[in-house]
This record gives C-alpha cells, sequence and structure tokens, in this order.
C-alpha cells in the first residue's frame, strides 16, 4: 500500500496509527491505491 501525494512522493502506508483519510484531506490531489 503506497500514498502518492500530489508532489509525486510516495510514503509508504505502514502506521495504522496514522489515519489515511487525513493524509488525502491534506493533499488536494491525492491517489490511495490499495
Amino acid at each position: 500500500q503506497t500514498f502518492q501525494s500530489g508532489t509525486g512522493g510516495s510514503v509508504s502506508v505502514a502506521r495504522p496509527e496514522v489515519p489515511l483519510k487525513q493524509k488525502a484531506q491534506d493533499s488536494s490531489q491525492a491517489e490511495i491505491h490499495f
């Protein structure tokens, strides 16, 4: 599972304590791949 922000950065989703939904809201252009 990887999280790609609008800046092109890719962050591995390995921390359950960090809400992925909140990360998506932080970036106007976010793509979440499951």
